[in-house]
Parts: C-alpha cells; sequence; structure tokens
C-alpha cells in the first residue's frame, strides 16, 4: 500500500502543481506560530520544538489508524495521497527548474534571474561560475528537503510522518514571524529538523554516489567537514558535498583551463543545472525501486 500510494502521489505532483497554489498546502506555518505563540516564554529548547511540531502529527496518526482500514483500505491510500500531495514542499523542484534552465539556455536573462531567485531564495552571482555552483547546491539540497526527506518519513509513518516533517520544515526554513522572534526556539526547530533529515540526508547522498560518479562522490563524502553550527547544517554540507563529487564537480572544475568554447559550455548554469536534476532524478528512481524490493519482500505494507 506505501509503494501505491507513493507512485499515484509522486504522478498527481508531477503531472500538476495545484496543490502548491492551495491555502491548505500553505497551514503548516501558520499552525506552528500559533503553537509556539502559546508556550511560555521560558520554554524555547527541544522539548519546546516538539511540541510546536508533533501535535498535528498525533492527530493525522489517529486519523490514519482510525479509517485506515476502510473500503478495504482504499480511504487510507486517498487519504495518503492527499497528504503525501500537502506535504510536498511548496516548491515545485522539477518545474521551476526545468523553467530556468529552458530560459537560461535561451539567454533570456529576465525570466532566468527570476527562476533563480525564486529556486534559491538569493540575488543572481556576478559570474556565470558562481551562479552555476549556487544553482547546483540549490538543486541537491532542495530535492531532500521538498521531496525526498518528506517520502522518507511517509513510508516510515505513513501521512504522520510526512506531516511531522513538513511541520518541521516550514518552521525551521521558514519561520513565520513569531518564530524568528524567538531565535532559541529556531534554533531548536532546526535541530529538530537536521534530526528527522539526518538519515534520509545519508540515503540521498549514497544514492548521489550509486548513480552519479561514485569515486569522486564517496572522497567528498569523507572530506566533509563535521563539526557545524548545527545538525542540519551538517545534512547539507553532505548532500552539497556527495551530490558535487558524484557530478565531479570537484577542484578540477573549478580552475579556468584554456579549452575551447564547446568544453567551456560545460560550465553553463543551465548545464550544470541540467546534470544535478538528472542525478536527483536517478537517485529518486533508485530509492523508489529499492521501496518497491522492500515491498515484495514484506517489509513494507
Amino acid at each position: 500500500m506505501t509503494l501505491i500510494t507513493v507512485l499515484i502521489g509522486l504522478f498527481i505532483d508531477r503531472i500538476t502543481e495545484m496543490h502548491r497554489e492551495s491555502p491548505v498546502s500553505r497551514w503548516f506555518g501558520p499552525v506552528s506560530e500559533t503553537i509556539a505563540t502559546r508556550l511560555p516564554s521560558d520554554q524555547a529548547g527541544v522539548l519546546a520544538a516538539l511540541a510546536v511540531v508533533v501535535p498535528p502529527a498525533l492527530l493525522m496518526l489517529a486519523l490514519q489508524w482510525i479509517v485506515g482500514g476502510w473500503l478495504y483500505g482504499l480511504v487510507g491510500i486517498v487519504l495518503g495521497v492527499a497528504v503525501l500531495l500537502l506535504t510536498l514542499g511548496p516548491l515545485d523542484v522539477s518545474d521551476v527548474l526545468e523553467d530556468y534552465i529552458e530560459a537560461r539556455r535561451a539567454d533570456d536573462t529576465e525570466r532566468s534571474n527570476w527562476f533563480y531567485e525564486r529556486f534559491t531564495g538569493e540575488q543572481v552571482p556576478d559570474t556565470i561560475q558562481q551562479e552555476g555552483r549556487s544553482i547546483v547546491e540549490a538543486v541537491l539540497v532542495r530535492t531532500h528537503d521538498h521531496v525526498f526527506a518528506t517520502v522518507f518519513w511517509f513510508c516510515l509513518l505513513g501521512p504522520a510522518g510526512a506531516v511531522l516533517y513538513r511541520m518541521a520544515a516550514e518552521a525551521a526554513l521558514q519561520p513565520p514571524p513569531g518564530i524568528v522572534a524567538r531565535p532559541e526556539l529556531h534554533r531548536a526547530l532546526r535541530h529538530v529538523l537536521g534530526v528527522l533529515g539526518w538519515m534520509p540526508a545519508r540515503l540521498m547522498a549514497f544514492g548521489y554516489a550509486i548513480t552519479g560518479s561514485f569515486e569522486h562522490a564517496i572522497g567528498r563524502m569523507r572530506a566533509t567537514r563535521t563539526g557545524a553550527c548545527d545538525v542540519l547544517t551538517d545534512n547539507q554540507w553532505l548532500l552539497i558535498n556527495t551530490g558535487t563529487g558524484a557530478l565531479r564537480g570537484d577542484d578540477e572544475l573549478e580552475r579556468d583551463s584554456p579549452a575551447s568554447d564547446g568544453d567551456r559550455r560545460s560550465h553553463h548554469p543551465a548545464t550544470a543545472a541540467d546534470g544535478a536534476r538528472r542525478l536527483a532524478l536517478r537517485t529518486g528512481v533508485l530509492w523508489l525501486a529499492a521501496l518497491a524490493l522492500l515491498t515484495l519482500a514484506g517489509w513494507l505494507s
């Protein structure tokens, strides 16, 4: 049932992005802010962060337990598909990235800059090389944050797991004003999100290595810095380092060489973004195949 639900949800997500414009899909931030503002001001640690993100997940857990078996499980599948669609990140990674690549290849600077800023949340860098590296890093991280980690927790806990991760992600990565005003609570939420993303980040990094340049990716994975300010940053470093290694995006790609214009086109932001997109897609297919094998083995129902 888990495999069927995930496949249906991802298929619907791929052919339509209507749910991303739905007010229902944007309730995670306001709900987290409402809960946070009701917590005592002296409570700002991990327990307070859990108090923000866990209650909606518990409500969903109760709902899926009550209706999951109705009509021979069909109601559970419908509920799972609906929740999965609403808990995938608010950014349609695939469509926005394709629009950016198309505009960049057409040298439509205005459109490509708009899609770049929407995708990365940052201003366009001054150089093409910096733009290419930044868009690749954004693809490697946002594919995890908006899709992979949500599906991972959905597979573990069903709709409740997807709600749990999306609540933590929206509160930590796009904090509403009520949480921004409480820096200690925001740091605790980032820690919770980092812990929730620890395993899916490593699975995705391993997928990057398997579906890309394994030697370069493993070398980058071993060289990943540790001791970051929080677990979330560690996860992001791991995804970026392993992903760029899998793309052979290591030091030799940074050097300016006396190559021809055709060779230098490999550094073009559109080409770099397309390579990262295809790497992320291959990794997703890899883990969907693994999910299928687990389902056939009876480990996941």
